[in-house]
């Protein structure tokens, strides 16, 4: 499929607003997780939407409609999900803020009563770059692309102040909008043709491949873990469920194949287990994580060499004898990273890196009030691992498209999540492996080896089990699918919310037993990769029942160290104007406000491209009597430093250096 990208140019302000403020801001622009301003996907695509709204009358109403669908119609299915989705434009290089502020005026021109309003905004000059993905091969969707990006001259709020104009272009494409439109609606047909094939495929016979699975993310990803009732916030967890993992492999096969993937969704070989974050940084190359098991803890506090006491009961006993007064141990929510079981790492759900955002849904008025104003957190984590199980025909078909990270294929973009087409957006790689990760951990005491195994995915509880404890509910469950006696569970339950797209939408509540619950058993399971692969309890087809082995104790815990940016402001000349006259102040015998206004005639009457005029003047400095030189040598050299800038920068520096000497005279 054809991945489109583009570029932003500002040539005024642009105030990209994330709907949040501050105490002193009241819309700060919208920023990724490293700190850098963005144009977000969801303003862009509603930006090309209101492009095809507007398109001149003569397009009749009918091909109008037809070409709004195309960027989705609520309540609306398709096999293959959306025709196209976008990324978030983010800079290139660096991009300065400033800060611009505005009051109402009334009829007398007095400024009204809590009017005044400051929002951050991008500079102009700013560029930024972005992709467009598109999952279809059809011209009308490439044209349509086209047509209502290289239209948008014009981003985030006050535009009709003048604020946020721009250039788009898009790589590779030298046709004006006017040209792309009138190729467009040339078309006799502007219907997107899905996939389809009257073809029986069985893949009964096919071997069980496993599959380790790498999702290398373009944006933050939303996957609610809990139903939005009662408010208008949406939070997503740290893992991506294995349902969500599922149905990204099915759409992906269905579009290359519809009935290899209904043969692999009915084939008993077809299981995936949740893609979880692992540290986007050198020295985690070849791991994987799993849930932190329910019956892990950390302390609470750092130990003075900065590491931690971790202890896990479900493997072996903690000496509690050892542990520091001032270091209790609490549970631990998050991940454990296996890089070996001499090697595990526990990253916890608070270090993980979120995004939040706020949305008003304007869209003409159009939009359900219900949800005109809602806020989403979103995990904004860079890579996911995770496994799945499949036949070799559906394996084959998915290696081809996506390839791996060494050779990615010709088609690795998918997008997972809520609101796919402007979030969710990534790179996902499928690698053969020999198996499931089926090595135990071991007692560190004795190196005994401890049948521990965590639960991945919510496990459905049956219907007729009436146990109270969810540690009772656990050990039915995994003694009625075979696993062996069980020594010792720990287990929380929990009601999960369903909805499907495919099947009458919303499913009943079920009881389910959380992802993070642990159990040992009394001895070593055999066959464990088919134990893995037919799970426990029901509801495979859901993503749910997978389990995978304890990886151990950790040793150590994950802090990510972000790298910290500092924006550049627009706003720099005012404190460089008054650090000279800090710095002029300090040496007893200041520049007069006179000097200054002297100073900055001649800058403005120098049109030379190195202000040669300007470097003359400050020559002559050297060789004035004493009790003038002594007024210049303590700022020269930071005069001589600001010249460098532009023009109209020196300026508005020595301007303010002028204003502060003529309020002291």
């Amino acid at each position: 499929m054809l991945n489109l990208s583009y570029t932003i140019r500002l040539v005024s302000d642009a105030e990209t607003s994330s709907g949040l403020g501050s105490d002193l801001i009241d819309g700060l622009v919208a920023r990724n997780v490293d700190g850098n301003p963005v144009i977000p996907a969801s303003h862009i695509k509603g930006l090309m939407r209101q492009v095809v709204k507007d398109l001149p009358g003569f397009v009749s109403d009918d091909k109008k409609k037809k070409i709004l669908d195309a960027f989705g119609v609520p309540g609306a299915l398709r096999e293959n999900g959306a025709l196209f989705s976008v990324t978030d434009a983010c800079v290139d290089g660096e991009a300065a803020t400033r800060l611009i502020s505005r009051t109402a005026i009334d009829e007398n021109g007095v400024a009204k009563d809590s009017s005044l309003r400051t929002n951050e905004a991008i500079s102009a000059g700013s560029k930024f770059s972005g992709h467009v993905h598109l999952n279809v091969d059809s011209k009308f969707v490439d044209l349509l692309v086209r047509y209502s990006l290289l239209s948008v001259f014009e981003v985030g709020g006050s535009r009709n102040r003048g604020a946020g104009a721009c250039v788009v272009s898009i790589a590779d494409e030298k046709r004006t909008p006017g040209m792309v439109l009138r190729e467009l609606l040339a078309l006799n047909d502007f219907a997107v043709q899905e996939s389809s094939s009257s073809e029986c495929c069985t893949v009964g016979n096919d071997e069980t491949v496993f599959v380790k699975l790498s999702f290398v993310a373009d944006s933050s990803i939303c996957v609610p873990e809990l139903p939005i009732v009662g408010n208008n916030t949406i939070v997503s967890g740290f893992a991506i469920p294995a349902s969500a993992v599922q149905g990204c492999i099915l759409t992906k096969i269905n579009s290359l194949n519809p009935a290899v993937a209904t043969a692999a969704f009915e084939s008993e070989n077809f299981r995936t287990w949740p893609m979880l974050p692992i540290p986007n940084v050198p020295g985690f190359d070849g791991c994987y994580s799993v849930w932190a098991s329910a019956s892990h803890k950390i302390s609470k506090l750092a130990n003075a060499n900065d590491t931690y006491n971790f202890c896990d009961e479900m493997i072996e006993p903690f000496q509690w004898e050892k542990c520091p007064k001032n270091a209790p141990i609490k549970s631990a929510d998050g991940v454990l990273i296996a890089c070996g079981t001499d090697k595990v790492t526990l990253w916890r759900s608070g270090d993980m890196a979120r995004h939040l955002s706020a949305h008003g849904v304007v869209n003409g008025g159009a939009s359900d009030d219900e949800r005109a104003f809602y806020t989403i957190e979103s995990l904004a984590e860079k890579r996911f691992v995770g496994f799945a199980a499949m036949p070799e025909k559906a394996f084959r078909l998915l290696e081809n498209v996506l390839g791996n990270e060494k050779n990615p294929g010709t088609d690795p973009v998918v997008s997972i999540g809520k609101a796919r087409t402007v979030r969710g957006t990534g790179k996902l790689f499928v690698e053969k492996v020999d198996s499931l990760p089926v090595e135990l951990p071991r007692t560190s005491k004795d190196n005994k080896i401890v049948p521990a195994f965590i639960v991945q995915s919510p496990i459905l509880v049956d219907s007729d089990i009436t146990a109270e404890s969810a540690d009772e509910i656990l050990k039915t469950m995994v003694e009625r699918a075979g696993w062996g006696e069980v020594e010792k569970a720990s287990a929380s339950i929990r009601i999960l919310f369903g909805w499907n797209r495919h099947k009458n939408g919303l499913q009943k509540a079920e009881r389910v037993i959380a992802p993070g619950s642990v159990f040992s058993l009394r001895q070593i399971p055999d066959n464990l990769c088919e134990k893995f692969l037919k799970g426990i309890g029901g509801g495979k087809e859901r993503g749910f029942g997978a389990v995978l082995p304890h990886p151990s104790i950790a040793k150590s815990r994950y802090i990510p160290n972000p790298e910290k940016k500092t924006v550049a402001s627009a706003n720099d000349a005012a404190k460089e104007g008054w650090l000279l006259w800090k710095t002029s102040q300090r040496s007893g015998n200041p520049l007069s406000a006179s000097q200054i206004s002297q100073l900055i005639c001649r800058i403005a009457a120098d049109k030379t491209a190195d202000k040669v005029e300007v470097k003359a003047y400050f020559d002559k400095q050297l060789h004035r009597p004493d009790n003038i030189w002594d007024r210049w040598k303590f700022v020269m050299e930071d005069i001589e430093t600001l010249l460098e800038k532009d023009s109209a920068y020196v300026k508005a520096a020595l301007n303010v250096w002028h204003d502060l000497r003529v309020a002291e005279e």
